[in-house]
């Protein structure tokens, strides 16, 4: 997500949207989405070409933030595999995952 919001910045956007989530991917150099995308032809240079001729039209979430988009994806995956009820920082019962002794605020769980 760093690296998207910086690609976004780079641009002049103050928001990062699906398309600096997937070049931020391809850049991340050894992950698995990386060597994934690479091997069926999508390098970085390829994205980028690609996303040369597309419109990037997606809103910030609240006027600020991750594109409404971007935030989907992001929750989708995370659903995805489980998380947080998988990584064992939720239970069940419980509808905020909790922070080791702390009182802190806690992430929402989606539905």
């Amino acid at each position: 997500m760093i690296q998207a919001q910086e690609l976004s910045n780079s641009d002049g956007r103050s928001h990062p949207d699906t398309a600096d989530l997937l070049l931020a991917v391809v850049r991340t150099a050894g992950s698995a989405a990386a060597r994934a995308l690479q091997g069926v032809g999508a390098g970085e240079e390829r994205v980028r070409s690609a996303l040369a001729g597309v419109e990037r039209s997606e809103s910030p979430v609240e006027g600020i933030g991750p594109s409404a988009e971007l935030k989907t994806v992001i929750e989708t995956a995370f659903h995805g595999v489980g998380y947080p009820a998988r990584s064992g920082r939720i239970s069940s019962s419980s509808r905020w995952p909790a922070a080791a002794g702390s009182r802190a605020p806690r992430w929402p769980r989606s539905a």
